[in-house]
């Protein structure tokens, strides 16, 4: 049930994703907000219903909250998940999105499985297996089709390939971080569409909340 629970929540999580650059985009193109802007609010709504949430409905949660300031490697390590990961891929994301539109910025920040795959491979000193590698293969084919294209009709600058990468960098980095978070045992992965998930065997949820 656990299993069935989590893979819909990853589907809906990435529709999400997906709605969100097609509903900025007309934001950006009408001006009527900036990309930083557009992450500020995201940000902070979002943030502030997510405390309000888990302080509402968990009440170990109200106690555990305020010892993460306490906790200052945990700190840390949320500092550079927020800053370096989450609001660098973000406006990023959105800067993409202004250069271009939403289908190529989301195509651009969805190359960070790639990534991670690549920095894996390099760590471990042994080459990605033939299905990881011909997938690897296949993306950046349809990543360059699509750019050719888009230069010859005009729909993609070079800014928004540049914002792109540095979009899915920011994912890459996301990934790390969460991961040095919810340590000790974490296996992670991508479910797809910018959506990651993370999975920490013989910890339970009460501990990785406490951050103990």
């Amino acid at each position: 049930m656990k299993r069935l629970v989590g893979t819909l929540c990853g589907i809906i999580s990435a529709a999400l994703f997906g709605l969100g650059g097609i509903l900025a985009q007309p934001l950006l193109s009408e001006q009527v907000l900036t990309p930083q802007q557009i992450v500020l609010l995201r940000l902070l709504i979002g943030g502030a219903m997510l405390l309000l949430y888990r302080n509402l409905f968990f009440k170990q949660a109200r106690k555990s909250t305020k010892k993460i300031w306490t906790h200052w490697r945990i700190l840390t390590r949320i500092m550079i998940y927020g800053i370096a990961g989450l609001c660098t891929a973000q406006i990023a994301f959105f800067s993409a999105i202004n250069y271009s539109n939403a289908a190529v910025a989301t195509v651009f920040q969805s190359t960070s499985p790639f990534i991670l795959l690549v920095f894996t491979a390099l760590k471990a000193k042994r080459l990605p297996s033939l299905l990881a590698g011909m997938s690897l293969i296949s993306a950046l084919m349809g990543i360059w089709l699509i750019v050719e294209s888009g230069f010859k009709t005009g729909l993609i600058k070079p800014e928004a390939i540049i914002f792109g990468l540095i979009a899915a960098i920011g994912g890459y980095l996301i990934h790390q971080t969460t991961c040095s978070i919810v340590k000790p045992n974490c296996r992670s992965g991508y479910f797809g569409m910018g959506t990651s998930y993370w999975r920490c065997d013989s910890v339970d949820s009460h501990t990785v909340t406490k951050f103990s």
